[in-house]
């Protein structure tokens, strides 16, 4: 058995939260670079129509060991002036609302049809602009979504990262190859940016307990990082996270890479 790492890391657009995430992320693969490892970087679609430039940079610069992957085009969220949860919504029409009935039930999966269709569908010509075809997806706040799911075999996805796990095992999910989890740096904690920004240290000790976890356990895993947060507690210290892995003989390898070779690493 191989043992392997996944490294990932969601970005999103800099009018969500008013931060360069994008910015970040070339800092993130100059560490990724420099220890000669790959990793996945899920980029929202409005963040690539919204700094085509950057996302472009990271296409051509980084290409030789980076996949790109969709994270939704607009973060699961509809802009009315404010930030409206598309899953707050559905569960609104669904339940809390319009009762428990078949109609309601109807209602919620035609919306949330339509919605995903167009997100998909916009996310998809997003990054076609830039040359990217991605075939790799995360959703936000690790929920499946089997409605989703259906619509992005249709449009040529083959894996999704959407669930938490203890244990590194893919399986099939709807006819895509589910990737779980294993360590996500935003559910170490109940409020993790907060605690984050205060204490970096605090944080990246949270972070190096579990990475002695996973390898003392010898076993596989795929590792949600994000760029944001790496900013917060320090590159080098990010860099001193993988190379844990690297001084134990893992492989780091993508998304992509695990298509075909799945018994390969469980």
């Amino acid at each position: 058995m191989r043992r392997i790492i996944i490294l990932s890391g969601d970005v999103h657009h800099y009018s969500m939260q008013g931060l360069p995430e994008l910015d970040y992320s070339l800092d993130y693969l100059d560490v990724v670079g420099r220890l000669d490892i790959k990793c996945t970087l899920f980029l929202t679609g409005r963040c690539v129509a919204e700094d085509r430039r950057k996302a472009e940079r990271i296409v051509n610069e980084y290409q030789d060991f980076i996949e790109i992957g969709a994270h939704t085009y607009n973060a699961n969220y509809l802009l009315f002036g404010h930030r409206i949860p598309i899953d707050a919504i559905a569960d609104m029409l669904r339940e809390q609302r319009l009762g428990r009935c078949l109609t309601s039930h109807r209602i919620a999966h035609a919306f949330l049809y339509l919605y995903f269709l167009n997100d998909v569908y916009k996310c998809v010509k997003t990054f076609a602009s830039i040359g990217v075809r991605p075939i790799s997806w995360r959703g936000h706040a690790y929920r499946r979504r089997v409605l989703l799911y259906k619509l992005l075999r249709k449009f040529g996805f083959h894996v999704v990262s959407d669930v938490l796990s203890e244990t590194f095992k893919p399986f099939l999910d709807e006819g895509l190859l589910q990737v779980p989890i294993t360590l996500a740096d935003d559910r170490l904690i109940s409020t993790p940016f907060e605690f984050l920004v205060d204490k970096p240290t605090d944080f990246f000790k949270l972070l190096k307990n579990k990475v002695a976890k996973i390898v003392s356990s010898k076993g596989s895993a795929c590792l949600q990082l994000h760029p944001l947060y790496m900013k917060i507690i320090g590159f080098k210290r990010m860099e001193e996270l993988l190379r844990i892995f690297i001084e134990n003989n893992y492989e780091f390898i993508t998304m992509r890479d695990l298509l075909g070779h799945n018994n390969e690493y469980i």
